[in-house]
C-alpha cells in the first residue's frame, strides 16, 4: 500500500515588527528635527517667557517614542504618526497667532517637519504591510474547497 504523501503548507510569513533600515533612518532624523525644533523654540530661540518656558514640556510624548524610534518599530510610527498631529495643530495656532516674526517662522517650521513625518511614516507603514498576493493564501491542496476571505472556507 502507498503512502500518502503530505505536501508542506506554505504560510503567509508574519507582518514585519521593525522597518527597514532607509525608512527608519528617515523616521529617525525627521523625529530628531522635531524634538530639536521644539525643545530649541521653547528655551532658546523664541521662547514664550524670557529664559524658558513650561510649554517645552511638550516634548515629553515625543520622547516616550525615543526607544521604539530607534529600533524602528513599525508600532511606534503608528502611534506616532497620530501624535504629530497635535505637533501640526500647535505650529498652525502658533504661526497664526504669536506676535513674534521668529516664533511664527518656527511654528511653521513645526507643521513641515510635522506633516513630513506623518508622510513618511504612513509611507513606511504602507510599504511594510503589502504582501505578494502569492504569500497572503496557501497553496491549494488536491480536492479542497477554495479557502475564502481570511483563509475561511466559503
Amino acid at each position: 500500500m502507498e503512502q500518502a504523501t503530505e505536501l508542506p503548507l506554505r504560510t503567509a510569513p508574519p507582518p514585519p515588527r521593525f522597518a527597514a533600515p532607509a525608512w527608519r533612518r528617515a523616521n529617525l532624523l525627521l523625529w530628531l528635527a522635531l524634538v530639536a525644533l521644539c525643545l530649541g523654540w521653547e528655551l532658546w530661540w523664541a521662547p514664550l517667557r524670557p529664559g524658558g518656558s513650561w510649554l517645552m514640556l511638550k516634548v515629553l510624548p515625543l520622547l516616550a517614542a525615543a526607544p521604539g524610534m530607534w529600533r524602528g518599530r513599525l508600532y511606534t510610527y503608528q502611534w506616532m504618526s497620530m501624535l504629530v498631529w497635535f505637533y501640526m495643530t500647535e505650529g498652525v495656532v502658533r504661526g497664526l497667532t504669536d506676535p513674534s516674526p521668529l516664533s511664527r517662522a518656527l511654528a511653521w517650521s513645526e507643521c513641515a517637519l510635522a506633516l513630513v513625518s506623518f508622510g513618511v511614516m504612513a509611507a513606511t507603514l504602507r510599504t511594510h504591510a503589502r504582501r505578494p498576493a502569492s504569500l497572503q493564501a496557501g497553496p491549494a491542496l488536491p480536492g479542497a474547497a477554495p479557502a475564502g476571505r481570511n483563509g475561511a472556507k466559503p
